[in-house]
């Protein structure tokens, strides 16, 4: 990636990556301050994998650090209507406070923009509860925007350059 964290990279996820996503996906405090705020089981979550994986409407990234051979997080990417992805991340308990979220971020929106050549604008929906979020997103280059408001979140944006 850059810096304190050139061990550390985006790679796409695969079928293989399942049970990690859905453990970081059930961690209390992540669906404590997600969007829907429920947990899933295994066979509704690989349904779900197989159809973001099988989209191109999607683009679901496993972060990793190499010298550990560790997995730490994701990023994930949903192409909505019009000129827009939203962007989701996730870091495990033991990375997060590290300051990672912001470089994660900034990869994974530039993958967008490198893959989707018709998406200007990414946006992240945060949980006006979730401070670490919002400042990772804003450390990133993202701003605040009412734009695409929705209740009880922040939305910040990165537009193309």
């Amino acid at each position: 990636m850059n810096g304190q964290y050139d061990n550390c990279f985006i790679r796409p996820a695969s079928g293989d990556d399942a049970e990690f996503l859905l453990d970081i996906r059930n961690t209390p405090e992540i669906v404590a301050l997600g969007s829907t705020q429920r947990t899933v089981d295994l066979a509704e979550h690989r349904e779900w994998l197989a159809r973001v994986l099988a989209s191109g409407d999607h683009l679901l990234f496993v972060v990793e650090c190499s010298d550990r051979a560790e997995r730490i997080g994701y990023a994930r990417l949903d192409r909505g209507e019009g000129r827009s992805a939203v962007i989701t991340i996730a870091i495990v308990k033991s990375w997060r406070g590290r300051s990672i979220g912001p470089v994660v971020i900034t990869h994974a929106a530039n993958e967008a923009f490198a893959c989707w050549d018709q998406v200007d604008v990414v946006i992240a929906y945060v949980l006006d509860d979730n401070r670490p979020s919002s400042r990772s997103f804003l450390k990133a280059g993202f701003t605040p925007t009412e734009e695409y408001s929705r209740e009880s979140h922040q939305v910040l944006i990165l537009e193309r350059t």
